[in-house]
């Protein structure tokens, strides 16, 4: 024990307290280890999934009642979704009888949603004049 006790004042045994950053700024000492998923950008809608949704775009913008969702799926991609109409038809400031709606897309484990409006195109039915992601759920 007194040969423990002089190791110890003599300065052979060593106590070590961290002290972080206490007098200046250590190095980020964080390891990144790629656990944590990074979410997928906001990005448009593909062609072919457009194309897919077409039919549910004219069927959801052609009822009377907002709200009320149509699923849509394309089988080439493994992608589907809904369009819901948010509003009622209004007229635009060209004339054209115009709507919103909401698009959900979703592909493996990723679900996006995009808001837009369609106008009706005389004979050619509903057509898309504007969109925009706006969510990304993992």
């Amino acid at each position: 024990m007194a040969v423990g006790l002089g190791l110890l004042l003599s300065g052979c045994a060593a106590i070590s307290i961290p002290m972080g950053g206490l007098f200046g700024d250590d190095a980020d000492d964080t390891t990144v280890t790629g656990s944590v998923k990074t979410p997928p950008a906001l990005t448009p809608v593909p062609d072919m999934d457009w194309r897919a949704a077409r039919g549910a775009l004219s069927q959801a913008m052609s009822r009377t009642d907002a709200g009320a969702s149509v699923m849509w799926d394309n089988p080439l991609t493994g992608a589907r979704g809904s369009i819901t109409p948010l509003s009622a038809a209004v007229a635009s400031a060209a004339g054209k009888t115009c709507r919103t709606f909401l698009l959900s897309r979703v592909f493996g484990d990723n679900e996006t949603w995009h808001q837009g409006e369609a106008c009706l195109n005389g004979k050619h039915g509903w057509k898309v004049q504007a969109v925009r992601p706006l969510a990304v759920k993992t």
